[in-house]
């Protein structure tokens, strides 16, 4: 998890040269891969594990980690988009897990230059009113 940033950094600047190689073109089926990969992402943060609880590190990792991919994302998706992938990425932990990692992300979330953005601010802050 810890190399998150460094792979979300790679496939952000690969998007940027194809994007000058090709004037823009395959940009819808580069954000479909992109919500793809953030819906199976939620799908492992739901997961729980009684018997031997090995996915609650990696769960407590991609927490700690994942606040720091935001400054590439916004180079290739929209302010409004990826605010709402933090906000499923958010609410998709159960309340009752890992309440001291989802504060700690959602501390380096506020930090983030995503939540300067007004518009961003609106629909975060909207998220934690429920």
């Amino acid at each position: 998890m810890r190399a998150l940033e460094y792979i979300f950094r790679f496939v952000v600047r690969s998007r940027i040269l194809f994007d000058k190689a090709t004037r823009g073109r395959g940009l819808q089926e580069f954000k479909h891969a992109v919500f793809t990969f953030f819906h199976s992402f939620n799908a492992m943060m739901l997961l729980n594990s009684d018997e031997k609880d090995f996915i609650t590190p990696i769960q407590a990792a991609a927490l700690q980690h994942f606040p720091s991919t935001f400054q590439d994302l916004l180079q290739v998706m929209d302010v409004p988009e990826l605010s709402k992938v933090v906000v499923d990425f958010i609410e998709c932990i159960p309340t009752h897990r890992m309440t001291r990692f989802k504060m700690l992300s959602i501390r380096f979330i506020v930090s983030n230059n995503l939540f300067r953005n007004p518009d961003a601010r609106k629909i975060l802050m909207r998220s934690e009113e429920r």
